[in-house]
């Protein structure tokens, strides 16, 4: 049986004073920086703005309750409207070297990854997080993977703090070592598109380097995104089966259901059925709801907390951030003439 009346109402009354905060500065930052600072997309500053408000001014008591049901609850919303941005089709366009080449590079970052955190003593949700945020898509990555795995919002923060950084510096150094090595058009776009983290960082760091490499990246990095659902539903079933100790889990119970809104958005979009005047909408609503989730994870995280987490975190994102280029790169040289054959 659901809640009486009284009792939704009261639950409501308790979450407005939060949820009119977190939309009052989420909507402040949209207005005042629809496009980010440079290369910091509003999404970064809506974090940056929720830890200065949370480390310099008491939050009042009453507010908690709206900062908790943003960050834990709207969050599944905006996962799942995420998926109207999608296209199945982009995995036939790229063709199945391309396929390969981007679960190779996936592979090889995650062990990378899984070795440097335990080397340093990180949590594995912490560094899953660094993780999927470097091979995935960065910061809805982070987002979307945070609460299978029921990570901390001190953790959430050093994530996208990390892969923010490096992502930064990915659209300044990669323009420069491309040159450096003459690289095509082609093989710069595939290296991009395979390695920086954020869609926007990579668009950057490859129309930078030409429009071809542009538009070649794009799609390698569509591609990448695709395999957030799947990802999602192995990690769920990895750290349920951690956390259990057994080999007896319950699929069902283990499931983050809300994938199933996000490949049903990601497949009406593929088949054309969403208008591009309902898609851009839905779009900016995703983008709104997870820039409120990264001023709730602001507003609920003490710098003293994450002091020692952040400088472990950076260690485990420079590893990452380098395997996944690196081998990307080896592996574009290694099978150019099977992989770059169709562009």
């Amino acid at each position: 049986m659901g809640s009486p009346p009284q009792n939704r109402l009261s639950l409501w009354q308790q979450r407005f004073p939060g949820l009119l905060l977190i939309v009052a500065i989420a909507g402040l930052i949209s207005i005042i920086f629809p496009n980010g600072i440079w290369l910091i997309s509003p999404v970064v500053i809506s974090l940056l703005t929720g830890l200065f408000i949370r480390n310099t001014i008491q939050i009042a008591p009453k507010y908690k309750a709206g900062i908790n049901y943003t960050v834990k609850t709207l969050l599944k919303v905006a996962i799942i409207l995420l998926g109207i941005r999608f296209n199945f089709q982009q995995l036939l366009q790229l063709g199945f070297a391309g396929l390969i080449l981007i679960l190779v590079c996936i592979a090889a970052a995650a062990l990378a990854t899984f070795l440097m955190a335990k080397a340093l003593r990180v949590s594995p949700r912490l560094a899953t997080l660094i993780g999927v945020g470097t091979v995935i898509c960065g910061n809805s990555a982070i987002i979307a993977t945070a609460p299978v795995i029921r990570a901390d919002d001190e953790e959430v923060a050093v994530a996208v703090s990390t892969i923010t950084i490096f992502g930064m510096l990915a659209v300044i150094i990669y323009p420069l070592i491309g040159n450096m090595l003459q690289l095509s058009d082609a093989m710069f776009g595939f290296w991009a598109g395979t390695s920086i983290n954020d869609t926007s960082q990579v668009v950057a760091a490859a129309f930078a380097y030409s429009l071809e490499a542009g538009e070649i990246a794009t799609l390698v990095k569509l591609t990448r995104n695709l395999l957030m659902g799947p990802i999602i539903v192995l990690i769920s079933f990895f750290f349920a089966r951690q956390q259990d100790g057994t080999e007896n889990i319950s699929m069902a119970k283990v499931f983050p259901w809300f994938v199933l809104g996000f490949v049903a958005l990601a497949t009406l979009n593929s088949f054309g059925i969403v208008s591009s005047g309902v898609r851009q909408l839905a779009q900016s609503i995703s983008v709104f709801i997870i820039q409120m989730v990264l001023v709730g994870v602001g507003l609920n995280t003490d710098f003293r907390r994450i002091g020692k987490m952040g400088v472990k975190g950076f260690g485990v994102g420079l590893v990452a951030a380098l395997a996944v280029s690196l081998f990307s790169i080896c592996s574009i040289y290694l099978t150019q003439n099977w992989l770059l054959r169709p562009f």
